[in-house]
């Protein structure tokens, strides 16, 4: 009789347990989180879809940081004393 009452007391325990484990998961379920894009993404993908003419992207990125060049932005279109343009000759 003292081996069961200690089976059950066990019994009873994880059940206590493990409705404690599924209401926590409940009331607090992980999301996972999307990295959260910077408005050079959000420009650069507008862009790409075509909204933005060439003349309104830069004019919008050059908004965003006026003094800084963004990395992997062309020479051509970032450095004063340029042409402007890209070697194959678009602006």
């Amino acid at each position: 009789m003292g081996a069961a009452m200690m089976l059950w007391m066990l019994v009873v325990w994880a059940g206590i347990l493990g409705l404690a484990l599924t209401l926590a998961a409940w009331l607090f379920p992980t999301v996972p989180v999307a990295p959260r894009s910077t408005a050079r993404d959000i420009l650069d993908s507008r862009y790409a879809r075509g909204e933005l003419t060439p003349e309104r992207y830069r004019q919008m990125r050059e908004e965003l940081a006026p003094e800084l060049g963004w990395p992997g932005d062309t020479p051509a279109l970032n450095h004063p004393g340029t042409s402007g343009t890209y070697p194959d000759g678009r602006s």
